[in-house]
């Protein structure tokens, strides 16, 4: 990402209708799963408001390789832990009980090689919470300036994971009310060939009627993810804007 774009998301992410619904499903699905008090690392944390918004439940750290982004964080939540680093060998021994990567993997490389080092982190048993970008809808100029490798597939996407040691992995499509909606918009920027928001990207804050309307239809998917996280079942939607796992790593399968 570059650095307008980390200006853009401190901005907007406390308000914006993707972002906060967004925050609200990650927060249900990690305490549907993860014990209070524990400690949780949000892996490419950006600016910093997801892992924030779960600070008073868990002990938060933020981790980015981008000290532009981290300047937002630290600034905007000066509670919550931030550090700098590329790779688990730069957190001095940190151990978590639980990662989130928020739209994390569609800007690495090597996404496998990725989750796998920074697994080694994460205490036998820990969860593992990941959201991705679907293949559902088209690739577009929101991707390219992103900086995005793919979009995933559910298929693609437990690739990922296939030589860790995994079990009650829920894979399921989410945002997908709003599926018509953004496949649309993503239909017209192809065709345009260029995006309709600010920074490169397609991301605005629509009027505040509107913006509340938006969060109230994506974050009503909430009660039906977490069911389906809490009982290791399928997805209760067929397609999304993005998708959501949830796994336990370091143990058999």
């Amino acid at each position: 990402m570059q650095t307008d774009q980390f200006e853009l998301h401190d901005r907007i992410e406390r308000d914006h209708w993707w972002f906060v619904a967004r925050r609200r499903i990650l927060a249900a699905a990690i305490c549907a799963r993860v014990p209070a008090g524990a400690t949780l690392i949000d892996i490419g944390c950006g600016t910093g408001a997801n892992i924030a918004a779960l600070g008073e439940s868990y002990r938060c750290i933020g981790i980015d390789a981008a000290e532009s982004a981290l300047s937002y964080a630290r600034d905007a939540y000066p509670n919550i832990q931030f550090i700098r680093a590329t790779g688990p060998d730069e957190t001095s021994g940190l151990q978590a009980d639980a990662f989130l990567l928020a739209d994390v993997l569609e800007h690495i490389e090597d996404d496998s090689e990725f989750l796998s080092n920074w697994c080694r982190l994460l205490r036998p048993g820990g969860h593992l919470f990941i959201t991705v970008p679907s293949s559902d809808v088209a690739w577009s100029p929101h991707d390219t300036n992103h900086g995005h490798h793919r979009r995933y597939t559910p298929e693609r996407l437990s690739a990922v994971w296939e030589t860790l040691e995994t079990a009650e992995v829920t894979l399921m499509h989410f945002n997908s009310r709003l599926y018509p909606l953004v496949r649309a918009l993503r239909a017209y920027t192809v065709w345009r060939g260029h995006t309709v928001g600010e920074a490169d990207t397609d991301l605005w804050v629509p009027p505040f009627p509107l913006n509340g309307v938006l969060e109230s239809i994506f974050a009503g998917e909430r009660r039906s993810l977490v069911h389906a996280i809490e009982l290791g079942g399928p997805s209760p939607y067929r397609r999304g804007v993005s998708l959501l796992a949830a796994l336990r790593v370091g143990v058999p399968s």
